[in-house]
Formats: C-alpha cells, sequence, structure tokens
C-alpha cells in the first residue's frame, strides 16, 4: 500500500517492524504542518501574477522573483527568475512553500 503513494519508497522497519515514534515527535510534525499550511493559504489567497516574491527555500533562497501562476492544486507556483545580471529570464516550479511575499 505503501509502495504505490507518491513519494513514498514504503515504511521504515527494523528487523521487519515498523518504527514507532514519540508521540512529541509526532506533535512537532503535526504542528510544523499546520503552521506550514496556515503560512501557504496567505500566500496563496494574495498573489497576483507579475508580483515580486522572494525564494525562501531550495537552490534559489535568497532570489526575487515574478510570480506568473498556481500550479497542480495550489501546492506549487511558477515564478520567473532573472539569471546572474543578465537579461535572461527562466521559468522556475517552487513549492508555494518555499515564497514569501
Amino acid at each position: 500500500m505503501f509502495n504505490k503513494m507518491p513519494f513514498s519508497n514504503g515504511l521504515v522497519t527494523f528487523g521487519g517492524e515498523p518504527a514507532v515514534l514519540e508521540e512529541s515527535v509526532v506533535r512537532s510534525i503535526r504542528q510544523h504542518l499546520e503552521e506550514t499550511n496556515q503560512a501557504t493559504k496567505e500566500i496563496k489567497k494574495n498573489l497576483k501574477p507579475g508580483q515580486r516574491i522572494t525564494i525562501e527555500g531550495g537552490i534559489f533562497a535568497g532570489q526575487e522573483a515574478n510570480f506568473l501562476s498556481y500550479l497542480s492544486g495550489n501546492q506549487r507556483v511558477k515564478v520567473l527568475l532573472q539569471i546572474l545580471a543578465h537579461e535572461k529570464y527562466i521559468s522556475v516550479e517552487l513549492p508555494i512553500s518555499q515564497i514569501k511575499q
């Protein structure tokens, strides 16, 4: 079942038994997801095509870009990123969680 989930290779096991996480770890993960989802909702409802954004995660962290559009259920975005000091731009797809207005 887990092998058919996107981006999943299966359960973490030790000696054939599924690994067990302490409740505090699960709570921490849930809290992080809730905070990320809330920030994503704020970003989603305010972005307009052409708006300047800052990339905060991934290999382009710290770069500014122009928002182009939402992709795949609003969890990803397409932005236009200027390459170095040249007049060339590339279109980049990113998780919405990696950008800030």
